[in-house]
């Protein structure tokens, strides 16, 4: 399988509302936790900072358009038509799709 650096964020109606990567859970054990891991518990994952956001596309996107977004983000969510998610694209998803297209010309 393919191991994704990162988890996306939902609110409680499903809606995507953020990334976070291994860096930022990394960051915040050492910075909010003290490397305490029992200390996570008394945490929120909302309070994690994060050092970006992958954004996300609608359903519907175009794949030129998925492709210009995976330069930037190595996984991009999906969002229906009411901005539900409803799953992720992984940057190696992406490349096996325009191998297949580059071999079928």
């Amino acid at each position: 399988g393919v191991g994704l650096d990162g988890m996306t964020i939902l609110d409680r109606q499903g809606k995507y509302i953020g990334a976070l990567t291994e860096g930022d859970l990394l960051w915040a054990c050492k910075n909010i936790c003290g490397m305490d891991l029992r200390q996570t518990e008394n945490h929120s994952i909302m309070e994690i900072p994060h050092r970006r956001d992958n954004k996300a596309v609608a359903v519907t996107t175009d794949i030129g358009k998925v492709i210009e977004t995976a330069v930037e983000q190595n996984f991009i969510p999906v969002v229906d038509d009411k901005g539900d998610f409803i799953g992720i694209i992984t940057r190696g998803r992406i490349l096996a799709y325009c191998r297949d297209e580059y071999i079928k010309k």
